[in-house]
C-alpha cells in the first residue's frame, strides 16, 4: 500500500511539473512573431521568376496569386514609386517566402522593373500584424 501511495505521489508530482512547463514550451517568444528578413535571392526584371525571401518571424500563409497587405514589392527608382499589385506566392512559412513572380498584365500597369533599379520587399507577419521587415536591393 505504501508503494502505491509513493508511486501515486510521484505521478501526481510529474503531472504538475509537466503541466506547469507546457505553456512555456508552446508559447512563441515575442521575437519570433516580429518579422526579420535575413536574405533575398536575386531579383531580375522578368515577370515570372523565383524570388526567395528568408528570415525569421515571417508567419505563415497559404499559397496564392493576388494582392495582399502582408507583402509588398516596390520599385523605388520610379516616381511615383511603383508597387506590384499582384504577386504569385508559391510558399510562405515562418522562415521562407517563395514568390513565383508578378501576376496580371504588366504592360497595362507600366511595369518599370529594369536592371539597376532599386527595389524594396516589405513583409508583415500575417498572424501578428507586426512589421514591416524591409529588404532593400538592386534589380540584377
Amino acid at each position: 500500500m505504501l508503494n502505491l501511495v509513493a508511486k501515486g505521489a510521484v505521478c501526481t508530482l510529474l503531472g504538475v511539473v509537466a503541466a506547469a512547463s507546457a505553456p512555456a514550451a508552446v508559447r512563441p517568444s515575442s521575437s519570433s512573431s516580429t518579422p526579420k528578413i535575413a536574405s533575398v535571392s536575386k531579383v531580375t526584371p522578368a515577370k515570372l521568376q523565383t524570388i526567395t525571401v528568408r528570415g525569421t518571424g515571417l508567419g505563415t500563409h497559404k499559397a496564392y496569386t493576388g494582392a495582399s497587405s502582408n507583402i509588398m514589392v516596390l520599385d523605388t527608382s520610379t516616381h511615383p514609386i511603383w508597387q506590384a499589385s499582384k504577386l504569385i506566392v508559391n510558399k510562405w512559412t515562418n522562415s521562407e517566402i517563395v514568390l513565383g513572380g508578378f501576376a496580371g498584365d504588366l504592360t497595362k500597369s507600366n511595369f518599370p522593373l529594369a536592371k539597376g533599379n532599386k527595389i524594396e520587399i516589405k513583409v508583415w507577419n500575417p498572424q501578428t500584424g507586426k512589421g514591416p521587415a524591409t529588404w532593400k536591393g538592386t534589380i540584377e
